[in-house]
């Protein structure tokens, strides 16, 4: 009967010590996972020109045009999303005689960009920055309103076609600097 004791005995301590090392590895191999959804909020904006203060008359191509008269061209941005947004936006000035189309980098030279908004800032980059966050809904004050071709242009001008496109970018403005100036934009690099 002591024989016996003894084996139940090892028995029992054998299956205490199997309970014990078992639960030691499950609390060493125990795991969780858990499943996290994240979205981002899109930035959209639309860009408008018009050719009348009060955005009653849109913006057509114009012909035929001379040098020191004043047209009008009034570009602005809108955010038409819900998040703020900085804002940036560049003029390209295009020459085409032909079928040889190039663009003219300093544009400044040629024309004259007038009435330019106060709450936009021209930096090194070519770009135009807007000094405020655009909220959802909020449209820019126009970049420009006039623009006028200067007066004793050469004569390479003739007959060519000129094309004023007026671009605009936008990010977002949470968490992304203290102004359009020094937030962080997209790969484009531009235009």
């Amino acid at each position: 009967m002591r024989r016996e004791n003894q084996i139940r005995l090892l028995i029992v301590l054998g299956l205490t010590l199997l309970l014990a090392i078992s639960g030691t590895v499950a609390y060493f191999t125990a795991s969780e996972t858990a499943h996290n959804i994240v979205s981002t909020q899109g930035v959209n904006i639309e860009i408008y020109e018009y050719a009348s203060p009060d955005g009653s008359k849109p913006f057509s191509e114009l012909s035929n045009i001379a040098t020191n008269v004043t047209y009008s061209k009034i570009p602005y941005v809108e955010n038409i999303d819900i998040e703020p947004v900085w804002v940036r936006s560049k003029i390209i000035l295009k020459r085409k005689v032909g079928d040889v189309e190039t663009i003219i980098d300093d544009y400044f030279s040629l024309m004259e960009i007038g009435e330019k908004g106060e709450n936009w800032t021209l930096a090194d980059d070519g770009f135009y920055y807007y000094n405020s966050t655009l909220s959802g809904g909020e449209k820019t004050e126009p970049l420009f309103k006039t623009v006028q071709f200067k007066d004793g242009l050469d004569n390479i001008y003739m007959d060519a076609l000129f094309s004023l496109t007026v671009s605009a970018e936008a990010t977002q403005s949470v968490n992304n600097g203290t102004s359009a100036l020094n937030a962080t934009w997209g790969e484009s690099g531009g235009f």
